[in-house]
């Protein structure tokens, strides 16, 4: 599968996005049509929607031991769980669709290792994601490359190694692609707060606009609130409140938990 729209995230995660599998899809109905009407939903963001129904497909290519279904399937319940906020159950999608690869002896797409490491990366064990995004970033597939090495730049910021992000986003493709686009803000402005730039916190804010361009809103409210805590540093309280009141409120429609936290912020700066 080549579509990878993750983000943690990672963790934000992010990573991740709308499914695509390869060749045509599953010829049973009763994983065809689920599972078309879970990438509809996945699209338009209505992740327990599509989490139900990519369970029912792959519910489905498990009684038929379809070992292409679930390799598939498997992957996009994975991404699924990572754009909810979950990345243990993403975690444990990518690793049974790696296991049906594995006791058939089909060959897994580098996509799903990628998957995995988005989903390491939104549990904090970012060795390990590393690891798993290091092939992925030597990959033909142009794309599949860039999400890779975003990934690779987020682990860079992480242990606080300016050359490695700097790096990182130097070798980013300009594209017209949402996520990619995203990809590339999100790491400008990474490198802008490590660099102290007087303008982090707008890129940040920036970060966030293409965030939401592509549906990820859990981390477009993450973006907003890095935004709001270098408001804050900087001593302007209003623009600080007023970011965390829209990180918190989007995250709060979201179910993200971190929405209560934002929020309250917002209240102790004059929100």
């Amino acid at each position: 599968m080549r579509a990878l729209r993750v983000l943690l995230a990672c963790a934000a995660l992010s990573a991740c996005g709308a499914p695509a599998p390869p060749g045509p899809p599953p010829l049973d109905p009763r994983i065809a049509a689920p599972a078309d009407l879970a990438r509809f939903a996945f699209r338009e963001g209505r992740w327990e929607t599509a989490a139900r129904l990519y369970d029912e497909a792959l519910a489905r290519a498990e009684a038929r031991d379809d070992a292409r279904a679930l390799i598939v399937l498997g992957q996009e319940r994975a991404l699924t769980a990572l754009r909810a906020g979950d990345p243990a159950a993403a975690l444990a999608f990518a690793e049974a669709a790696e296991r049906n690869a594995r006791v058939r002896d089909v060959a897994a797409p580098p996509s799903l290792s990628l998957t995995a490491a988005f989903a390491l990366a939104g549990l904090g064990r970012w060795g390990e994601a590393e690891s798993r995004a290091e092939p992925a970033a030597a990959a033909e597939d142009p794309r599949l490359a860039a999400r890779a090495r975003f990934l690779l730049g987020l682990a860079a910021e992480r242990r606080g190694d300016r050359a490695r992000l700097a790096a990182t986003l130097a070798g980013l493709p300009e594209t017209a692609d949402p996520e990619l686009v995203a990809d590339r803000a999100e790491l400008a402005a990474r490198l802008a707060r490590m660099d102290r730039t007087a303008d982090a916190a707008t890129l940040f804010e920036t970060a966030a606009d293409r965030r939401r361009d592509t549906n990820d809103l859990r981390a477009m409210a993450r973006l907003l609130a890095d935004a709001g805590a270098l408001a804050e540093a900087a001593g302007a309280r209003n623009a600080a409140a007023d970011l965390f009141w829209r990180a918190g409120r989007s995250a709060l429609r979201e179910g993200d938990p971190a929405a209560r936290g934002w929020l309250d912020r917002a209240a102790a700066l004059g929100a």
